[in-house]
């Protein structure tokens, strides 16, 4: 509604004045793909959509619910790419999921791959790190093979932290909700209560 956040606001703020108190904003983020569910930074906005500053006068007005994908990144995000870059060394080596990191070093069962629930043909992807190195990892969301959105490991302390910030900086921005969008499928452990 309105293709902007401005323009969203002057919307609600005029002719739709007095009818809601709160709006739902889809992902306003950074992203490269699936029309925004796939996260670049939470800490830019879609310059077509406008500016933090934006969103923020909307919150002045109005209560503003923003959704954080806690399951997942882009391929794009400056983690994943660090990651491609320095492999083992860089500081965000440990943000995502092997499949040994579910599995251990036995494989999993067929019984167990059948408990997956999948989003798509198969739960990992396999990336090129620039030392030539392949490497696979959990991607329960994406189109493309490999994936364009890859899983975070939310047992590591590091994608915690992050993840605790990024709430801290909306909170100051005025947020008042948040919708933890694919939080269903953040655990990956052995057993048959959880996504793996």
């Amino acid at each position: 509604m309105g293709g902007s956040l401005a323009a969203l606001h002057q919307v609600l703020n005029h002719s739709l004045s007095g009818l809601f108190t709160g709006v739902h904003v889809l992902p306003p983020f950074l992203s490269s793909g699936d029309r925004g569910f796939a996260p670049i930074d939470y800490a830019v906005i879609e310059p077509s959509f406008g500016t933090w500053d934006d969103m923020a006068a909307l919150a002045r007005d109005y209560d503003v619910m923003l959704n954080i994908m806690v399951d997942h990144v882009s391929r794009l995000s400056p983690f994943f790419r660090d990651y491609l870059e320095k492999g083992d060394d860089s500081a965000y080596a440990d943000f995502f999921i092997t499949p040994q990191k579910v599995w251990g070093d036995a494989p999993p069962t067929l019984g167990e791959e059948k408990a997956v629930l999948l989003r798509r043909s198969c739960h990992y992807s396999t990336y090129t790190r620039k030392d030539g190195r392949k490497v696979t990892l959990w991607t329960t969301f994406g189109a493309t093979d490999p994936s364009e959105q890859i899983d975070l490991d939310i047992t590591c302390p590091q994608v915690r932290a992050y993840f605790t910030d990024l709430l801290d900086d909306m909170q100051a921005h005025g947020i008042r909700y948040i919708r933890l969008d694919a939080v269903g499928y953040v655990a990956k452990k052995r057993g048959p209560r959880c996504s793996a």
